[in-house]
Formats: structure tokens, sequence, C-alpha cells
């Protein structure tokens, strides 16, 4: 009946806006964030962004504009009903437009985005963010349909939109994934933290500090964790070389220009680049550092 229910009821199952995360593909959650919301060690900011509100203001405009490029109908639901899965209990979504078409594909989903300006490059080449096809998917799965479009306001003034089809490969993973991450949920076994800069952050929140003097004992699996760590900054060290090596030989040919062009088209700027001074503030974090035990690497 209100917001404040729909957020509630959200909290259920999965929603089309938390498959990216359960995945490790969303660029705002990750899995753990989001068990921990749903087990409710974790409030979802109820607070709107600025750039939720324009959104939420401008997906009737998008839909409209929409309406007017392809002349398909729209319906909607409204903004606060839930649609629920009658074969997949977890899986639920609020659906932004149905797409009412008299073809042979039958109804679709319609998903109303805004981005900033900065984003457009996300929306090049003809396909939306693969974290917007993935919730686009986990809709597909709810309302049991098997196409839809996507459409985006970018910066205030250029319209995109495009249509795609259901990958039942992926579906079939997603759901699976999905399935594995609300039973973690329903038996309090949180998933286990990713590369994500969300996990990276979540640590820093749950162990703000060390305690002096303590040592505890790692786990056998540690030691494969140290191998790979090794051989990962070894790899990233030998890249890191290479990659200065190529910087060098483009600066030295592009030399006192200020721009050098490939026969592509593509090109490169090589230009004074001046900065202000500044004094770093007082800051305090924890740092993850190797300690070789002695007589060992």
């Amino acid at each position: 009946k209100d917001r404040e229910e729909w957020r509630s009821r959200r909290r259920e199952g999965i929603g089309a806006s938390d498959a990216a995360a359960v995945i490790g593909f969303s660029p705002w959650k990750g899995a753990v964030r989001l068990y921990n919301e749903k087990i409710g060690l974790e409030v979802e900011d109820a607070e709107e962004t600025e750039a939720m509100e324009w959104g939420r203001r401008l997906e009737p405009a998008v839909a409209a504009k929409y309406e007017e490029e392809t002349g398909r109908a729209l319906l909607h639901l409204g903004d606060y009903t839930i649609l629920r899965s009658t074969k997949y209990s977890w899986m639920q979504t609020t659906l932004d437009r149905w797409i009412m078409t008299e073809d042979d594909r039958g109804p679709g989903i319609l998903q109303a985005k805004t981005a900033g300006f900065f984003k457009k490059q996300e929306w090049e080449g003809g396909e939306p963010p693969v974290y917007y096809q993935m919730q686009q998917t986990h809709e597909f799965i709810v309302a049991g349909v098997t196409w839809g479009s996507l459409a985006v306001l970018i910066g205030g003034q250029k319209f995109l939109w495009c249509d795609f089809a259901l990958n039942t490969d992926f579906a079939e993973q997603l759901i699976e994934r999905e399935r594995e991450f609300f039973e973690r949920v329903q038996r309090k076994e949180p998933p286990p933290f990713d590369g994500s800069a969300d996990s990276a952050a979540l640590l820093k929140q749950l162990y703000p500090r060390h305690t002096e003097g303590k040592v505890v004992a790692l786990p056998m699996e540690a030691l494969q964790w140290d191998d790979e760590l090794l051989r990962v900054k070894a790899e990233i060290k030998e890249l890191s070389a290479r990659e200065r090596a190529i910087k060098n030989l483009f600066a030295e040919a592009i030399g006192d220009a200020e721009i050098g062009l490939l026969s592509s088209g593509d090109g490169y700027s090589y230009k004074e680049v001046r900065k202000e001074p500044y004094t770093v503030k007082e800051q305090a974090y924890r740092e993850l550092r190797r300690r070789a035990a002695k007589g060992s690497r």
C-alpha cells in the first residue's frame, strides 16, 4: 500500500535489482552486504540519493518517449506492486512497465532508466550494461516472458532503447545462483567475501582496528591463498613493467607534440598536468602485509 510496506516485503525474497549483487556484478552492492540486509543485520538506506530521485521522477517521461518511438502500448501496474514467481518462491520483482504487443512474442517488459553523461560509454555498442541485463533476466523469469526492452535517458538529453531476448542458458544459471544465495539466507550462512570494493569496505567496518599482540592460526587453505597471492603479485609486477615500457614508446614517439594519432583515427595525448600542493589529513587504516618466516622465502 505504500513505500514502507513495499520495502519490507522486498526483504522476503530476491528482487531484480538484487540479481547482479548475488552474482557479483553489481557496481553498488556485493553479495555479503545483500545477505546482511536480507537477515536484518544491515538496514538498506531508506533515503533517496539525488540520482535515485531523478530516476523515479523521470521514469514516466522515459516510458512515454519509448511509447512514442516504438508505437508499443505500455501498462503500469503501480510503483508498489510486487510480482512473485509461482515456480521459484524467492524470486520477486516490481516492474517498470509491461509492453503490450500484438505479435507472436506476447507481452514483454520495459526497464526505464536514467544515466549520467559520464555513463555514456556503458551504453555504447548496442547493448545495455551487463548488470541491467541480469536484472531484466530476473524479471523475465518472474513474469514468464521471453523478451523485453531497456530504454535510457543519458545526461538528460540522449534517449536510447534496445530489445533483447531471454537467454535460457544464463537464466538457468541465475536461478541456481539465486537459489543457493537464498538458501544461505535461510540457514543464516553468509556468503564468502569476494574481490569487490563493497566487500573490502565491509571488512573495514567489521574490523577497523587490530588487537595488540593477538595472533591467530590461519586455516590450511590459507597456504593456497598465499601461493596464489604471490603468483598474482608477480604477474602484476611483470605487467606493470610492460605497461611502463609501452607508455615510454608512446612518449618518445609523441615527443614535444600534444597529441599523437594512430592510423585508426584514435590517439594519445601527452600533456603537462599541474597539481596544487596539499597536505594529507591524518588518517588511520589497517593494511595487509606478508611476513615471511625466518629462513623461508
